[in-house]
């Protein structure tokens, strides 16, 4: 270490070293201007005339500035003092990711800390930046708990261009094979870092997949002596079924990670975002579907065919009472979509049904890959794709079924599902976790995992709070109004394990709420023309809601 404490660099003066790696050196400082303590990196001066090292390093700076999420490392400043560039970012408490795991974990802990790398990724994927250098030592558990993912120095925006990825590749692998971190990053690279191929936001979730795998087993998923065997048994062997290592682990979350570590891209989940929905169902005490297909996916919609279920509830449910009238009458129907307009195969609700029960709105893939927002009447074979709606996730109908509203990049939008007029952009969203549309001209939706639910004009605007976090809560979820519009139901997050989760009714007027049932996620009422609306009615999205 080579700056003395209370060495000063612009603003902050040395405090104390923290440590020291190939990418620079990390100091404790004070900000003497917020009188707060920081981590300061600062490239040596060694490196400061090397280029690649200098382009690494202000890499890193520029990614950590462009993203604000609890789940990944906040950067506070970025600058430089007598030639020698430095990061000051928010100062850590705890350990890392690697040194936890040396003391061992418990699944619920593997899980809580899976669900939190896979939601940062989703954050840094949507700016689109790709980490491609996801391991535990790059993994910060703090003394809350909460992970932050470190060291963006390999990331970069992903334009698709196969030069700058090769480029970045080599630099890669040359790090790979640096004394005493060749076992730290080439055993989490995925398939096509190892080739030298285009690596995109699939490729973190590859490595995503070799850490949660560490963490439930203890063990690497692929092994090997040298770096040569480690990079050859990621591109032709499979790792050990996780029930070997340890039968405790979960049949669901297996096949999660089944389905993070596939040799090809696209047979992996194609976000991650849906890796931590899928942690947060298929959890402990969740019961998950079925596996189908030949990758044991616990999603058999992913596979071409939509299945719609309704679960008549009675309205005892919903007034508080504890008993049962009868037996709730249970509706499926199975639509087949064609190759040319196949479902998305991100795990969940990619389709809606329209108020009248006539027709299907779907997130599909059309023949060249591109996701496309599909109408198909259910009386008829073809489906039809909405004129302008493009990268879509969770479709939801207006009252009349003449509109549907969708998450894009873009933010929310709204589309005519009949004409060629462009689609409207209503506002701007981080993401969509849920949305529902009221007869009075407002939609209620959910921007991100966090947060109150929030409201805005079927015309455009800006959106305000629907919903007050209380309680503990952290977020309020895929928001569903019942008949009338007087009240919404939703789901209340409160942490990140299963049992964090609970479905609640509350009032839009006075903001009084119930809950109805605890560890559950996405309740639904069901169309107005296929169930009787003498009495408002759930349907369950969600495998642990009761049935009876």
């Amino acid at each position: 270490m080579s700056l003395a404490s209370g060495t000063r660099l612009g603003s902050f003066e040395i405090v104390a070293p923290l440590g020291a790696g190939g990418m620079g050196e990390v100091y404790r400082a004070r900000d003497t201007r917020l009188q707060r303590d920081v981590a300061l990196k600062v490239l040596p001066e060694a490196f400061a005339a090397d280029a690649e090292r200098l382009s690494r390093f202000e890499r890193e700076a520029r990614a950590t500035a462009a993203l604000d999420h609890p789940n990944i490392l906040v950067g506070h400043e970025v600058g430089s003092h007598d030639g020698r560039p430095f990061v000051a970012s928010e100062l850590l408490e705890g350990e890392t990711l690697r040194e936890a795991l040396r003391k061992g974990l418990s699944h619920r802990k593997a899980l809580d800390y899976a669900t939190q790398i896979a939601t940062g990724l989703a954050a840094a994927h949507k700016k689109g930046i790709v980490h491609r250098d996801i391991k535990p030592e790059n993994l910060f558990v703090t003394q809350e708990g909460r992970i932050k993912i470190l060291d963006f120095g390999l990331a970069r925006h992903y334009t698709g261009a196969a030069t700058d990825d090769q480029a970045s590749q080599e630099e890669t692998i040359s790090k790979a094979t640096a004394p005493g971190t060749v076992l730290g990053t080439a055993a989490y690279m995925s398939p096509e870092q190892v080739r030298g191929l285009s690596a995109d936001h699939r490729s973190d979730i590859f490595s995503f997949g070799t850490v949660f795998y560490e963490m439930l087993s203890g063990r690497r998923p692929f092994k090997g002596e040298t770096s040569a065997e480690q990079l050859t048994a990621i591109l032709r062997e499979e790792p050990p079924e996780l029930a070997e290592l340890d039968a405790k682990v979960p049949a669901s979350v297996a096949r999660i990670v089944r389905r993070c570590l596939e040799k090809k891209p696209e047979e992996r989940f194609q976000s991650a975002r849906d890796i931590a929905f899928a942690i947060e169902i298929g959890g402990p005490g969740q019961r998950a579907p079925a596996p189908s297909g030949r990758n044991g996916s616990a999603w058999p919609w992913a596979t071409g065919a939509i299945l719609l279920a309704g679960v008549g509830i009675a309205a005892w449910l919903l007034s508080g009472r504890t008993g049962v009238r009868g037996r709730p009458s249970v509706k499926h129907l199975v639509l087949q979509t064609s190759p040319e307009a196949r479902l998305s195969t991100d795990p969940y609700v990619q389709f809606a049904l329209s108020p009248d029960g006539s027709h299907v709105a779907y997130a599909g893939l059309d023949a060249a890959g591109d996701a496309r927002l599909y109408l198909r009447a259910l009386d008829r074979p073809d489906p039809e794709p909405i004129a302008g709606a493009v990268d879509v996730y969770d479709p939801f109908f207006a009252p009349d079924g003449k509109s549907v509203a969708y998450w894009a990049h873009s933010g929310l939008e709204r589309a005519p599902v009949a004409g060629s007029a462009a689609p409207t952009v209503l506002c701007g969203s981080q993401d969509l976790l849920g949305g529902t549309w009221g007869t009075d001209g407002t939609l209620l939706f959910a921007s991100n995992d966090s947060g109150p639910l929030l409201r805005v004009s079927a015309d455009g605007g800006e959106p305000t709070a629907a919903t007050k976090l209380e309680g503990g809560d952290l977020g309020h979820l895929w928001p569903d109004l019942l008949p009338g519009g007087r009240e919404v139901l939703f789901t209340a997050r409160t942490g990140f394990g299963p049992e964090d989760f609970r479905i609640v009714v509350q009032s839009l007027a006075t903001g009084a709420r119930r809950t109805l049932v605890e560890g559950a996620t996405r309740a639904a009422t069901p169309p107005r023309d296929i169930w009787s609306t003498r009495a408002p009615a759930l349907c369950s999205r969600h495998p642990s809601i009761p049935r009876a």
